[in-house]
């Protein structure tokens, strides 16, 4: 073990946040209100593929799609300070271009901080070293990090992440000054190679996680898997414990997309915590959700998701089918619920009613978006359940119940856009998804409309990234 591990402590000694007039703290973000209203702002709707609902004598299942939406707008708003943890995989296998372009990309991506931002770096091998706690991005920091950065980052040895995570945790737990947002971005090209299970991780992140909910710390982490040789099952399960992203770099070239995907997004948030609260109607029940953020509450009917942090440009669209019991073939109108939406501490809400019950002829205007957002939802759960079977070794019925689906749902599916069909279709193929690394970020990408390089983008770019990478190149 480096002699430095034995002092780690003295890294946990955060510097204080530097505030300027453009800053958003948690504790001003309430009282501020961003100077903009959250329903000029942001956009939250309620949407079937139908305004109106066949009249039948039986149990109707119907998907419903909640879409939130904020404008992409050129103007100067206040945003909140990022706490950043960078944790870099130093292993001997990330020697040469690897890290070469992780340290370009991440001196990169360090220019683009302001000082109201704190950046910490650790390094992991067998072992793991701290090169710096949070200290703000002022520009003579900045020069400070880079040096430190180019010195003291080499590859050598084995891979222990379970080290390099719990530095990260250790730096956001003892902080006596906390941003507004925080993200750890854990980088690795291998598989933990010094006894640490999959069961040892998750207790680690259950038990941190614990630790700095009571101290009210919210966090994400991201990770980014390079090359054929890593975890990809334990860096996306690691993401996916926080509501992270998960990236697969086959192409090394593809690093600064990745990154700038993150923290182009991090850098263009407006207004934290956004949540959704959904109320069901005695005559419905929820009987599918899509994606793991969501949460039943103990009152009957009540379930709601976190939707996090919300920036510039940001589209998100979440996806549930909802029992509607048979009804009286006399009702004209039938609620099926209400949603409220808060942000900021505004509430927006919503209410999903249709207009009448009808004949199949008369079900009103076809909703192309919902369509398209059910079958990508349903798409990431066949790719779910492929992995799944595949782990049983029913390979071939594995692979069988896939295509048979992507055909009937995807291919043939006259009601979803060429666009949503393209997207699918260019990596529903047997050949992509052979490789698991590329299930696995596939599945991520399909979920929650994130970013899989090389694959797909169901997530759009906004101004800040786009910005980025125009500088970048």
């Amino acid at each position: 073990m480096e002699k430095e591990r034995y002092d780690r402590k003295t890294f946990f000694e955060d510097a204080p946040i530097v505030k300027s007039e453009t800053t958003v703290t948690s504790e001003t973000l309430e009282k501020a209100k961003l100077n903009v209203d959250a329903n000029e702002l942001i956009s939250f709707e309620i949407e079937s593929e139908y305004t109106k609902l066949l009249n039948e004598d039986q149990n109707k299942v119907i998907p419903v799609m909640f879409s939130i939406k904020a404008k992409d707008v050129n103007i100067e708003l206040p945003r909140v300070g990022i706490d950043l943890i960078l944790v870099i995989d130093v292993s001997s296998s990330m020697m040469g271009e690897k890290l070469k372009l992780v340290i370009d990309t991440v001196n990169f991506i360090i220019e683009e901080l302001r000082p109201e931002d704190r950046f910490a770096v650790v390094k992991f091998n067998h072992s793991s070293k701290i090169i710096s706690g949070l200290i703000p991005m002022t520009q003579e920091n900045k020069n400070s990090l880079r040096k430190k950065i180019l010195t003291d980052v080499q590859a050598s040895g084995s891979t222990n992440i379970a080290l390099g995570l719990t530095d990260a945790f250790d730096i956001m737990l003892n902080r006596k000054f906390v941003n507004s947002l925080t993200s750890v971005c854990l980088l690795s090209d291998g598989a933990d190679t010094c006894g640490n299970s999959h069961p040892t991780f998750a207790r680690i992140i259950s038990t941190y996680d614990k630790m700095l909910k009571e101290k009210e710390m919210d966090y994400k982490i991201n990770s980014f898997g390079y090359g054929i040789d890593h975890d990809e099952e334990l860096l996306s399960n690691i993401a996916n414990q926080r509501y992270g992203n998960f990236y697969y770099i086959n192409n090394l070239k593809k690093v600064d997309e990745c990154f700038i995907d993150l923290v182009g997004f991090l850098l263009s948030v407006f207004a934290l915590k956004g949540k959704v609260q959904v109320f069901l109607s005695q005559d419905c029940t929820m009987k599918q959700t899509y994606g793991n953020n969501w949460n039943k509450e103990k009152e009957e009917g009540k379930y709601s998701f976190d939707v996090g942090a919300i920036g510039f440009g940001m589209e998100r669209n979440y996806v549930c089918e909802i029992e509607v019991k048979k009804v009286d073939p006399e009702m004209t109108r039938l609620l099926v619920g209400c949603l409220s939406f808060e942000v900021n501490g505004e509430n927006i809400t919503r209410f999903l009613e249709f207009k009448a019950l009808t004949s199949a002829s008369e079900r009103g205007d076809f909703n192309q978006k919902v369509a398209d957002n059910v079958v990508r939802v349903r798409s990431a759960a066949a790719i779910k359940t492929l992995e799944t079977n595949m782990k049983l070794g029913k390979k071939e019925e594995a692979w069988t119940d896939f295509n048979n689906f992507i055909h009937q749902n995807v291919t043939i599916n006259k009601q979803i856009s060429e666009e949503c069909r393209d997207k699918i279709g260019a990596f529903a193929n047997n050949k992509i998804l052979k490789d698991v690394k590329i299930q696995k970020v596939v599945e991520v990408c399909l979920e929650r409309e994130a970013y899989a390089p090389e694959y797909a983008n169901f997530s759009k770019q906004n101004r800040i990234q786009k910005q980025m990478l125009l500088k970048r190149r």
